[in-house]
């Protein structure tokens, strides 16, 4: 009677176990390890990533990483969105530069990757504007959005007010 008593108590212990592994993985502080662990495999040295400035946002966890390049210095930190759930995340390389971007076009080498560079920037920019609410304060993401949304526009002149505000006119 007794090994049996024992036996549904170990099992009702581990059934408990379960249960509060599974609701871990719910908690905020799991979703920022786990972020942690996709954003640190998308960089060059992933041993020396540091992370500051987070916060859960629903599903998605922002923040900031710096980690060492191919060189062994430390690069600065960037903005990252990561979703755990589903195991992704995207570090941006610093805003989008239309400026270089103007200058690229002018370039036949260059042109094809301006395109390009500028469209992954600018959909970092928009991801992070409707997903990291808490950390909207920077005026440095707000012009970076909005220049986006000028470069995105369809409406006639946006293209001369980008240009305009990044010194091209």
């Amino acid at each position: 009677m007794a090994a049996k008593f024992r036996n549904s108590v170990f099992c009702c212990q581990l059934v408990g176990i379960l249960l509060v592994a599974s609701a871990c993985d719910r908690l905020p502080w799991s979703r920022v390890a786990k972020s942690h662990k996709i954003v640190a495999g998308l960089l060059n040295d992933p041993e020396s990533a540091q992370f500051r400035n987070e916060a859960v946002e629903g599903a998605a966890v922002c923040g900031e990483v710096n980690a060492k390049n191919q060189m062994g210095g430390y690069v600065g930190f960037s903005r990252y969105i990561a979703t755990p759930s589903v195991g992704k995340a995207m570090v941006t390389n610093g805003s989008p530069d239309f400026a270089e971007y103007y200058r690229d076009l002018e370039n036949e080498f260059l042109r094809d990757k301006a395109g390009e560079k500028i469209v992954q920037s600018c959909t970092f920019e928009i991801a992070w504007r409707s997903i990291c609410k808490s950390h909207l304060e920077d005026p440095t993401i707000t012009t970076a959005y909005r220049q986006c949304q000028l470069y995105a526009s369809q409406h006639p002149g946006d293209e001369e007010k980008l240009k305009k505000e990044v010194g091209l006119n």
